[in-house]
Parts: C-alpha cells; structure tokens; sequence
C-alpha cells in the first residue's frame, strides 16, 4: 500500500492534468500570430500555420487538453466559462479541420461525395472527442451550444472560415470578458454594411444569411427579429417604435462560402 504522500501526490497530478485554463493562453497566442484585421473582417493565415510544426503541435495539445476535460469538472464551471470554452473549442477544431485539408477554396470542399460534389454540411465531418464521447462541430452547436445557452450572439463568435463568416478574433474567448467580446463582435458585424442594411426607400432589411438560419435563437432571446436588428440601424427610439409596427420586410443575402485565407 501506498504511502499519504504518494496518494496525494496522485491527486495533485490529476487535478492538474484535468485543470483547465480559462484564459485558453495557448490558442489566444496562435490568434495573436495568424489573425489580421480590416475594418469589419478578419483573415486567417491557415497556409503560414501549416508550415509551422511548433505551432501545429501547440494548436494538437491544446484540443488534446480539452478533450481529456471531465464531465464533472465541466458541469461545476460558469455558463460564462463553458460559453468561451464551447466557441473556442469550436473555432480551433474548425482551424485544425482546414489545415488538414489544405489547400481549399471553399470550407464546403472539406467534405466533396462522390464525383466531387459539394457538401452542404461539412461541419458534420469536423470531429473532436468531447467529455467522453466524439462530438462534430455541427453536434457541438446545436446540442451543446443552442440547446443549452439563450445566448444568440454566439453566433457572431463562431468562425466558419468562410468569408461570410463573423470574423474571428485576434484573441481567445474567456470568461471574465466574454460579454464585452460578444457585444464588440456583434456590433462589428451589425454595422458591416456588405452583410446587413436597411433600405429605408423600400421599407426593406438585407441581412445576412446567419439570420436566417438561426432565426429561432434570436426570436427565442429578443422575441422579434426586428426587436434585435432595428437598434442597429436607428438609435432614435420614436423611429424604432414606428418601424417596429410598420411591414418591413426581411431579405437574406447570400452567404459566401470561399475560404477566408489571408
């Protein structure tokens, strides 16, 4: 039998090893070293990250050491800390998935069926073992993100690697600013007049197609879409309720699905 010493060493070993580190330093040093900015957008360098081992190796631990994360450890965390978990962990599979299928043009190449054609889900083929069991990235945002968080503006923070993605930040998501990041990037996106616009002539909103994809998440938050879009097009709040009563019409633009490499 071993000696106190030894078992408490045992546990100190293992709960390090199932620590987590909610400020994700390793991930948010690769965005510092991938991620450009523009105005409204972001590129990610994916083809300079395949070609550094170090940094490939640093990006492997990382998703290594959350999926060696504990179904008891998660549950006892914040919904902010699992919030910046989820997106990041989501963001960081998505790079992954890209790298290893370089070189793309567009992310839904990542999953081509018979005779090349195009899927239109790839998300469905972007896999991590998550808490115990292996989770796509598709399975990760309806069944562990929408299902379990009134939270819509995540939807600004998911990276799909396309174009007509959010952009994606230079910095890991964490919990003790995570409502300041969610409002910087659904404000960046809202006022990014290429994805959304009204058209006052025509009584007409042209906005981006994540609106409608997931309309019953902002619905489900706002009680309207024209509750959660009109702030961002008028701040007088006379205009907002006479618009709100009026027939304004919703038109999606189409999403652009080419890669967003820098």
């Amino acid at each position: 039998m071993g000696s106190p010493l030894f078992f408490i060493l045992l546990f100190l070993i293992s709960s390090f090893a199932f620590s987590i580190d909610h400020q994700h330093k390793t991930f948010d040093d690769l965005l510092k070293s991938y991620v450009s900015y523009t105005k409204h957008n972001s590129d990610f360098d994916f083809t300079a990250l395949s070609k550094n081992q170090n940094d490939l190796k640093k990006l492997k631990i990382y998703l290594e050491n959350i999926s060696s994360l504990k179904k008891n450890t998660y549950e006892k965390m914040t919904d902010d800390e699992k919030i910046a978990l989820l997106i990041n962990l989501h963001n960081a599979v998505l790079i992954s998935t890209v790298i290893e299928n370089l070189p793309l043009k567009s992310i839904k190449d990542i999953d081509k069926g018979f005779f090349g054609l195009v899927s239109s889900e790839p998300f469905g083929k972007m896999k991590i073992s998550f808490l115990g069991e292996e989770v796509s990235l598709a399975k990760l945002l309806h069944e562990r993100i929408r299902r379990n968080f009134n939270e819509p503006r995540f939807h600004f923070a998911l990276y799909t690697g396309a174009k007509g993605s959010p952009r994606i930040r230079n910095e890991a998501y964490k919990s003790s600013i995570l409502e300041s990041q969610l409002k910087d990037q659904t404000a960046v996106f809202m006022t990014d007049r290429s994805r959304n616009q009204f058209n006052r002539d025509e009584n007409r909103l042209y906005v981006s197609k994540v609106f409608d994809w997931y309309r019953a998440d902002f619905r489900k938050r706002y009680g309207t879409m024209l509750n959660f879009l009109l702030p961002y097009f008028t701040k007088d709040l006379d205009e907002f309720n006479k618009l709100r009563k009026t027939r304004i019409k919703i038109r999606h633009l189409e999403y652009d699905w080419s890669i967003n490499q820098k």
